[in-house]
Parts: C-alpha cells; sequence; structure tokens
C-alpha cells in the first residue's frame, strides 16, 4: 500500500508540475500576442500619422515651415519606431523634395506681393527679406524667378519713394543708400578712360582739307 501511495502521490505532483507549466506556457503565449498587437497598434498609429503629416508636406497650400516642420515629424516618429520612410509609400528625398517646392512657392507668393506694393516700405522690406530666405531654403537661384537681387531691392526702394511722396516729400536713390537702403548697385568707382592724343600733324592736314 505504502508504494501505491508513493506512486500515486509522485504521479499527482508530476500532474501539477506538468498542469502549472502548460498554465505558464499558455500565460508566455497571451503575453507574447497581448505585445505583438500592442506592437502592430502602436505601428499602424504611427504610420497613420506619419501619413497625415505627409498630407501636409505635399499640401499646395502648406507653407515652407509648416511642410519643414511636418517632415521633421515624420523623421523623429518613424526613427522612435525603426521605420523606414517606405511605411507611408514614399522616400524621404521625395519628401524633402515638396518642402523645397513649398519654400519656392512662398519665394514666389513674397515676390509677387512685393511688385504690388507701392508705398509701404516696413511691409516691402518684411517681404524682401522672407523672399531671399525662401529661395535659400528652396536651394534654387535667383534666376528661377526671374529675379535678382538688385531688382528685389529696387522694388523696396520704390516703396520708400512712394511713401516720402505720399507725405509730400522728395527723396533721391542717393539719399536712401544714405539711409542704409540698399538701392541696386553703387556707382562704380572706376577711372574714366583718357582718350587717346591725336597727332599735331593729322590735325593740320584735316585744317587744310576742310579749307580747300
Amino acid at each position: 500500500m505504502r508504494k501505491a501511495e508513493t506512486i500515486f502521490v509522485i504521479g499527482a505532483m508530476l500532474g501539477v508540475a506538468v498542469l502549472a507549466f502548460l498554465i505558464d506556457l499558455r500565460d508566455d503565449r497571451i503575453a507574447a500576442q497581448k505585445a505583438e498587437l500592442e506592437t502592430l497598434q502602436r505601428r499602424d498609429a504611427v504610420v497613420a500619422d506619419a501619413l497625415e503629416r505627409f498630407q501636409i508636406v505635399r499640401s499646395p497650400g502648406s507653407t515652407g515651415d509648416e511642410a519643414n516642420a511636418a517632415l521633421l515629424e515624420i523623421r523623429i516618429t518613424l526613427r522612435r519606431e525603426d521605420l523606414s520612410f517606405g511605411v507611408i509609400g514614399t522616400s524621404e528625398a521625395e519628401v524633402a523634395r515638396f518642402v523645397v517646392e513649398a519654400y519656392a512657392r512662398d519665394a514666389r507668393i513674397a515676390l509677387n506681393e512685393l511688385r504690388e506694393l507701392k508705398a509701404n516700405p516696413a511691409r516691402a522690406e518684411i517681404l524682401a527679406m522672407e523672399f531671399f530666405r525662401c529661395v535659400e531654403c528652396s536651394e534654387k537661384n535667383l534666376t528661377a524667378f526671374v529675379a535678382n537681387e538688385n531688382v528685389v531691392m529696387e522694388l523696396v526702394a520704390r516703396n520708400y519713394i512712394g511713401a516720402a511722396k505720399a507725405r509730400g516729400a522728395r527723396v533721391s536713390v542717393s539719399s536712401l543708400r544714405q539711409q542704409g537702403v540698399a538701392v541696386g548697385k553703387a556707382p562704380s568707382a572706376r577711372k574714366p578712360v583718357a582718350k587717346r592724343a591725336t597727332p599735331t600733324k593729322s590735325i593740320s592736314r584735316k585744317a587744310t582739307a576742310r579749307r580747300r
């Protein structure tokens, strides 16, 4: 009887151990599935957020600064989850290209508004600075905007002149330069080219020919 009892006790203990092992195995599997589900849900949320910001980047209504901020957020969000731009169906270079185009739009908007101004020097100065900043961020040359630095400065100067005329005052380009307003190119300081002296004999011959 004792032997049978011993076998029964050992069997019961083994049964309990196996049951505990199976329960732990089940719990581990459930925990792993739960962690995987949470990872997938977090990834889906990250991708959805990145896609939403990508819409901001490529929207024609977004400014360069808005598009650039959205690009930075996409980078941070994706890298945090060790994801690439491929999860939103594009590349980082392509997204950056939309940012550059947004800054180019801003530059054109600023230049067009500046061209329309006639007598608002303060606004003209702001638009000129905004134009140059956006051109630099767009990685394009000024020639891409059918303008150069002198043209932009002349537009600013026109507003100073227009504002002065509106007050009944007179202002010149030179006086604007004295006030620190950049107006076109400064006059060249080159020395005048000396004319070649004509030989005396040739002069006398011409005079004789005229008399005849």
